[in-house]
């Protein structure tokens, strides 16, 4: 993965990003280093796309269980899955809490997920574009979003990988 620039994550964001509730605070999670930043320093987007909301009060960082019993961190949803970090890696995950469907893979970091909501989001509304410009401006994203965290885009079923597509299909 690349490392992802918190000056970058400030650029495309810009004034769009607000303090946690961890802000000023010493380490108390077991998550990387540029990951805490991010939480303390940073902020996160107050309004992010793909109606992901990253929580940005107490619900930060409590630990919760999947319904298939894996442990994460609780960082937002995406209106019907909760999105967790796994403890140590910083691995972001999107899952159910009340059945054991699998989790499905989306960051290898918040940080490659709140640049990649900022990229989707700079690519602007493509309803009213072709179909055959529509998948090329979703495929040029999708080369881009991979020079930073290919991991996210390995898996056809991955998170990022589903949105893709369906952004390429009009659908989103």
């Amino acid at each position: 993965m690349n490392d992802i620039r918190h000056e970058e994550i400030r650029r495309l964001w810009a004034d769009g990003l607000a303090r946690t509730a961890l802000a000023g605070k010493s380490p108390q999670a077991p998550v990387p280093e540029s990951t805490w930043r991010l939480l303390t320093d940073i902020g996160l987007p107050a309004e992010c796309p793909l109606d992901v909301t990253l929580y940005r009060d107490e619900r930060l960082l409590l630990p919760v269980s999947s319904g298939a019993g894996a442990s994460y961190l609780t960082v937002g949803d995406d209106f019907g899955t909760t999105l967790g970090l796994t403890p140590g890696s910083g691995e972001l995950w999107s899952f159910q809490t009340d059945d054991d469907s699998p989790p499905r893979f989306v960051n290898a970091s918040l940080d490659a997920f709140v640049l990649f909501l900022g990229l989707y989001e700079s690519t602007g509304n493509l309803a009213a574009l072709s179909d055959r410009k529509r998948a090329a401006a979703v495929a040029e994203l999708g080369r881009e979003l991979a020079t930073y965290d290919a991991a996210a885009l390995d898996d056809t079923e991955s998170w990022w990988s589903v949105i893709l597509e369906q952004r390429a299909q009009g659908l989103l």
